[in-house]
């Protein structure tokens, strides 16, 4: 259960990292190929019954995201295991078609964003309710338009911690390591990717030399090229199932 736990925060991580990248559509942001007008995003438990595979318990919530036809996310709907909407996100956007806020309507937690001249996020503020200011983040590029840092502040402005990002020469992380507010270590991921452009194994180090744990995943792709199922391995072992119903245009 801890390893599907700790995958969900990662997903959840990676989800909102998206928001971060520039001169592309969210279809890309999100691994999708062709135009996609919407998917339904679910997640189980893997179960293995005589050596085979099979969807166990659910273990998040169902995820509704939609698009217009030029790639702009529309919408962002939380379904529980009724079909019962829970949870739904209502974006803003500038003039260049960039996401300045993201307002959560029952959790009513709001997410602001500030760009540069150039359409860079340079800024990231957190309020959770009653609309109180939790964190900020902000944002360093290098000169590829790529975020190299992130640095997280608590509502008095504090530094708490940082995120350093390497890439590769297709724009894909491959190294992320994260630091106290003074510098000291505290843990490191290597990332590996597919021809496709999606994570194929992540390795977490907790101590500079020592890994502690590897994450694998392992896709099934639609005639498009974009994967509708991914199973999730942490040191061999299948956690987590994801699945994603897509609907094109």
């Amino acid at each position: 259960m801890k390893y599907i736990k700790v995958y969900i925060a990662i997903l959840l991580m990676v989800f909102t990292s998206v928001f971060g990248q520039i001169n592309t559509t969210y279809w890309k942001k999100m691994q999708l190929k062709g135009k996609v007008k919407s998917y339904m995003l679910k997640s189980y438990k893997v179960v293995v019954k005589n050596g085979k595979q099979e969807k166990g318990k659910k273990i998040d919530k169902d995820k509704y995201i939609e698009f217009n036809d030029k790639g702009v996310l529309t919408q962002n709907i939380w379904y529980n295991d009724k079909g019962e909407l829970v949870e739904k996100c209502v974006f803003i956007y500038d003039k260049n078609g960039n996401i300045i806020q993201e307002s959560w309507i029952n959790s009513r937690n709001k997410f602001t964003y500030k760009y540069n001249d150039k359409g860079y996020k340079i800024q990231q503020n957190i309020y959770y309710s009653q609309n109180k200011l939790d964190r900020k983040i902000t944002y360093i590029y290098d000169d590829k338009a790529n975020v190299i840092q992130e640095n997280y502040y608590n509502s008095k402005g504090e530094l708490q911690d940082k995120i350093t990002y390497k890439y590769d020469n297709k724009g894909n992380i491959i190294q992320k390591n994260v630091y106290n507010w003074d510098d000291t270590f505290l843990s490191k991921v290597f990332i590996k990717y597919d021809k496709n452009g999606n994570i194929i194994q992540e390795n977490n180090y907790y101590t500079e030399c020592t890994a502690q744990s590897e994450s694998v995943y392992k896709y099934t792709y639609d005639k498009k090229g974009s994967w509708i199922k991914k199973v999730i391995y942490v040191n061999d072992k299948p956690v987590m199932m994801l699945e994603r119903d897509i609907t094109y245009f």
